[in-house]
């Protein structure tokens, strides 16, 4: 299902926003609200119109702040690798990037991104497909996916909900195009398939109630694996 920011059926307006799982003041969907206002004017218009709990939450919590000790050994892996030989300098170069990848996603996210970069970073999960966890202080599962054109997730059901905020790029799946600004939910039963369009790399921010559940080869070898 594709949440636009039109009110009414399908729609983002506060009554949408805080029935989306979570609870309206869990940092999971203050995150996915913020965030998709940061990228959209109308998301942003609404939010402000109608009071969404969001603007609400984000103005009694404590800021999140950037751990300087994670990002400075960060930095200082990239000066280090720029002193050393020809490929450690290629290394650096890409390191850079990576990092202004990161400098380049739209507020909020990219203080919870910088923050995870310094710690365990980004983890390999498929060809084309790179996973980063976010700690929001969130009991769902948070995460950046940076998923290349051509490439993506798996096929997989859900156990919970599962929100699906666009960040750059756009990805595809079985009920059609989701371009930076929207969202996509999920819901047991619901089998899909997303895979990142031509163009730029996509990134996105994925917040889950639950594991999802792989299906095909890759469902039996997770099912084989997690019997108890």
């Amino acid at each position: 299902m594709k949440v636009d920011a039109e009110m009414g059926s399908g729609g983002t307006g506060s009554e949408n926003w805080a029935n989306i799982g979570l609870g309206a003041h869990d940092p999971a969907v203050v995150l996915l609200i913020e965030t998709q206002a940061a990228l959209r004017d109308d998301v942003r218009i609404v939010r402000d119109a109608v009071g969404l709990l969001g603007g609400d939450a984000l103005e009694t919590e404590a800021p999140a702040m950037l751990n300087d000790n994670a990002m400075s050994s960060v930095f200082a892996r990239i000066d280090a690798l720029e002193t050393g030989a020809p490929r450690s300098r290629m290394a650096a170069r890409a390191a850079g990037a990576a990092i202004q990848e990161l400098l380049d996603l739209p507020d909020p996210v990219r203080e919870y991104a910088l923050m995870a970069a310094g710690g365990r970073g980004w983890q390999m999960a498929g060809p084309g497909l790179k996973i980063m966890d976010l700690d929001v202080g969130s009991d769902a599962t948070v995460q950046l996916l940076r998923i290349e054109p051509g490439h993506g997730a798996p096929s997989h059901d859900h156990s919970g909900i599962e929100h699906t905020l666009v960040l750059t790029g756009a990805f595809r799946d079985e009920s059609g195009v989701y371009a930076a600004g929207d969202l996509s939910t999920r819901n047991r039963g619901e089998v899909h398939r997303p895979i990142a369009e031509p163009g730029p790399i996509c990134f996105a921010l994925a917040v889950t109630e639950g594991p999802i559940q792989l299906r095909g080869p890759l469902g039996l070898l997770q099912r084989l694996f997690t019997r108890h």
